[in-house]
C-alpha cells in the first residue's frame, strides 16, 4: 500500500490516504479499521490528500476525481460537482463570464 497522506480528526480517529487502495479510517478505541474507494470511474483508489477542516469535515483529493468530502450520516464520501466549465457556481447559466485583462 502506498500511502500519500495521513491526518488525525477530533476523535482521534486516523484517516489515511492511499494510491490505489481508497482512503481508510483507523478507530483506534474501537480497534476498527474501514476503507472507501472514492470517485466514479475506475481511478476510484487514487487519493492524494486527506484534509480535515475547522467544522470537522473530512475531505480528500483524488488524482482523477477531483474532491470529495464524507458525509457522517451516510457513511459515504460525496462528490463536490463543479459547476459547468470554467464557471464560477455562483454564476447563472447564460450570465457574465470571468474574463482576464492586462493592466
Amino acid at each position: 500500500v502506498k500511502i500519500t497522506d495521513v491526518k488525525v480528526d477530533r476523535q482521534g480517529n486516523v484517516w489515511v490516504a492511499t494510491m490505489y487502495e481508497g482512503v481508510y479510517r483507523i478507530v483506534p478505541s474501537a480497534r476498527e479499521v474501514s476503507r472507501w474507494m472514492v470517485g466514479d470511474n475506475s481511478d476510484v483508489g487514487n487519493i492524494s490528500t486527506v484534509f480535515i477542516d475547522t467544522a470537522g469535515i473530512v475531505w480528500v483529493g483524488t488524482l482523477w476525481n477531483g474532491l470529495s468530502w464524507f458525509d457522517t450520516k451516510s457513511g459515504r464520501f460525496r462528490s463536490v460537482r463543479r459547476v459547468g466549465r470554467n464557471r464560477n457556481p455562483s454564476q447563472k447559466k447564460g450570465g457574465p463570464k470571468p474574463s482576464l485583462s492586462r493592466r
